[in-house]
């Protein structure tokens, strides 16, 4: 359920929590949250937003599957197209309107995947990514291209292009993160950057 509401952008409902904004004496930063692969429905998605709320920003939790998840038999993962349109012509275009200044992307597993393509936009002051999930191994690796701050999180049961120690060593490296990389792996924390 969550502490907070869902209104809908345009044809895109979304959780938002946090205080109101910028113009009624609220924060002038908000995080866009991408939930995991099973959707907009269960609790622990609502929950991570209204702890980042507590923290002090607004949070918006866009419903990309519209109202599906993995557990859907007829779920179909939306394209990159999809999810790009979703967030950079609703999400974006409704938080810059608000007043919003400092943005920031988190992303767990699917929206892991999504926050590791956002870092290369330059929309984003910092972007998040835990358990990372379908990415190019080009774009998991985001510290050769990423225009903001980037941490990623794997864990030892993650499989796939995330768990790469080749990815991991190159975001390790100072020269490749612009502006900077941190990565929490197996247990242990790197940081880059100039």
């Amino acid at each position: 359920d969550g502490v907070g509401r869902v209104e809908t952008l345009f044809d895109l409902p979304c959780y938002m929590v946090g205080p109101s904004g910028p113009g009624s004496g609220g924060p002038k930063k908000a995080i866009v949250l991408i939930y995991d692969i099973f959707g907009f429905a269960p609790p622990n998605t609502r929950h991570n937003c209204d702890t980042l709320a507590e923290a002090g920003f607004f949070v918006i939790m866009p419903d990309l599957f519209r109202g599906s998840g993995r557990r859907d038999p007829a779920f179909e993962r939306p394209t990159e197209e999809a999810v790009d349109t979703d967030l950079y012509e609703k999400v974006m275009p409704f938080l810059k309107a608000k007043g919003y200044s400092v943005v920031g992307l988190v992303g767990f597993c699917f929206g892991g995947g999504v926050a590791m393509r956002a870092a290369t936009t330059g929309l984003f002051q910092a972007c998040a990514g835990a358990h990372i999930a379908n990415v190019a191994p080009s774009s998991s690796c985001p510290s050769l291209t990423a225009r903001c701050c980037v941490a990623r999180c794997v864990s030892p049961v993650d499989n796939g292009v995330t768990d790469s120690p080749l990815c991991v060593a190159r975001c390790c490296q100072p020269q490749a993160c612009t502006p900077r990389v941190s990565t929490h792996h197996r247990g242990r924390s790197w940081s880059g950057g100039p």
